[in-house]
């Protein structure tokens, strides 16, 4: 079994050390306190020693939860120093409880044999020496202790009933200085009850002064009343027709978001941003088409209608009428341009006057350019239209054209049959249309 002192280190374990001891002998005691007045007065001095450390576990423990971080110094040391001196006593009990206890593995008659074998005369002798000389040491110990304790709490009463005593001296000072101000408030609120008893009768009013004032408010009223009616509502109601009238005549540009702006881009590539609000009549928009494309190559076209509008997003053709044109805009639409050219396709792209390479009638020409991406494809309808007049199928139309043909300078195609799915479509044979 290890040291129990090394276990027990400190006061309070030393404490804990005696109780434990203690406990188990008074247990073994108890089983053979039949056996004579020895027996008893052992187990009456193990539990007077019971008691003392009790008291000395519970006076560590006040000790340092009243005092907190600073406990009495003093009166822990000599705990501390009683404690100390009966270590050889504690070992020596715990021999005998050891002896007593032997190795747990004996029954109960076993067990009171053995307690009877040692709580012989001789050995309840010894140990009842070594109670009292333990007992001993801590009655001394005690009593100092006891004064000790009893001395610092005489100090802290005292303590106590100075502060209490300052704090009295000052809570009387506080209530002398509360008692003058009182004072003061009193001759106040008296001078100024004064003042208001002069003041209410300097500007009292009888009761005629008052009737008079009555009568003379209710005329002014019925006035007022009267210039609210005959001038002052004619007068607002025509302020708000000229404010109304005002509103309506101001240019709706004024009131449009640039959130609301339609992209329009024009033929040449142009871009513009137009105020939906302007824009948005199909007069308005007609004339800035005209207005923008003077001295353009398109200006002919425009003049004369031979041009599309397309949506933005979807390449759909947009109406160029009044009601079709402001059923299909909307706000923040994005518009491009289409140019319709007749005759011919043109040798130079029309808006960046680079040359176009010819190719066949029916196949996209687009301007190589980088950045412009013009594009004239041809119109297909009027063909199918011509060949359906013949009741023709294309892949005969197209072997026709393609064989046996006495011109086809056109782009690979014969003019006879040109002239012919034209004039069957109601078409001049001097227009071709193409789409830019």
């Amino acid at each position: 079994m290890s040291d129990p002192f090394s276990i027990a280190s400190g006061s309070a374990g030393l404490v804990s050390l005696g109780l434990t001891l203690c406990k188990g002998l008074a247990e073994y005691i108890s089983a053979v306190k039949g056996h004579g007045e020895n027996v008893r007065h052992v187990e009456q001095k193990l539990n007077n020693l019971q008691m003392v450390l009790g008291i000395i576990e519970t006076t560590l423990k006040d000790l340092t939860s009243s005092q907190g971080s600073n406990p009495p110094i003093d009166a822990i040391k000599v705990i501390e120093t009683v404690l100390d001196q009966s270590k050889d006593g504690m070992t020596r009990l715990r021999g005998y409880l050891d002896a007593c206890s032997g190795d747990g593995s004996s029954n109960l008659l076993t067990t009171r044999k053995k307690a009877v074998f040692y709580f012989r005369k001789r050995t309840l002798k010894e140990l009842e020496g070594m109670l009292d000389g333990i007992l001993a040491l801590f009655g001394p110990s005690l009593t100092l202790l006891s004064l000790h304790l009893s001395s610092s709490n005489h100090q802290q009463i005292v303590g106590l009933v100075s502060s209490s005593t300052t704090q009295l001296l000052d809570l009387q000072a506080s209530t002398t200085s509360i008692r003058d101000r009182l004072s003061d408030a009193s001759k106040t609120i008296n001078t100024l009850s004064e003042r208001f008893t002069a003041a209410q009768e300097a500007w009292q009013l009888t009761s005629r002064q008052v009737q008079e004032m009555t009568m003379a408010l209710q005329s002014l009223f019925s006035k007022l009343l009267s210039f609210f009616v005959v001038v002052l509502i004619p007068l607002l109601r025509g302020f708000f027709l000229i404010v109304s009238r005002a509103l309506q005549d101001i240019p709706r540009s004024i009131l449009s978001l640039s959130t609301d702006n339609i992209q329009f881009e024009d033929m040449l590539g142009r871009s513009f941003s137009l105020q939906f609000s302007l824009v948005c009549e199909w007069r308005v928009f007609e004339a800035f088409l005209t207005t923008r494309l003077e001295n353009t190559p398109g200006e002919a076209s425009v003049a004369s209608g031979r041009y599309h509008l397309l949506h933005g997003s979807n390449n759909m053709v947009l109406p160029k009428s009044r009601r079709g044109w402001a059923n299909s805009i909307f706000p923040g639409a994005k518009v491009v341009m289409s140019l319709q050219v007749d005759d011919y396709i043109p040798e130079q792209c029309p808006k960046c006057d680079s040359k176009l390479s010819r190719g066949n009638i029916g196949t996209v020409i687009k301007c190589a350019t980088t950045g412009c991406w013009t594009a004239f494809e041809e119109d297909r309808i009027l063909f199918s239209k011509g060949h359906r007049e013949y009741d023709m199928g294309e892949p005969d139309i197209e072997a026709l054209m393609q064989h046996g043909h006495d011109d086809t300078s056109n782009g690979g195609y014969c003019q006879k049959c040109l002239d012919i799915a034209m004039a069957k479509a109601g078409v001049p044979l001097n227009e071709a249309f193409w789409e830019i």
